[in-house]
């Protein structure tokens, strides 16, 4: 998963099992939030969404062999978001691979 600093106070992307559950996982990590983000990823970052952690940078673990969902909440959205939100830049997803 990719993006940008988003238009708003607050913004987290969850990752719920397909009851809607958190999705149990080793570390007890259940979301990426703008807050994990640094100055210099405002422009750009990156999470790897999977079930084995990546060399480096942002993890959203995941449990092996289960399907999953993921949900973006966006609290106290700016002026630019609210009046477009069909324009804003939201975080993509680009599958890489099963696991």
């Amino acid at each position: 998963m990719t993006g940008t600093a988003l238009d708003a106070r607050w913004w987290s992307v969850t990752v719920y099992d397909t009851m809607g559950y958190l999705m149990p996982n080793e570390l007890n990590a259940w979301s990426f939030n703008g807050a994990a983000i640094s100055e210099a990823e405002k422009g750009g970052w990156r999470v790897e969404v999977g079930p084995q952690k990546p060399a480096s940078g942002h993890w959203l673990p995941t449990t092996a062999g289960q399907p999953f969902h993921l949900t973006l909440r966006v609290y106290n959205p700016g002026k630019g978001f609210m009046g477009a939100p069909s324009k804003a830049a939201l975080p993509v997803l680009k599958k890489e691979g099963c696991a």
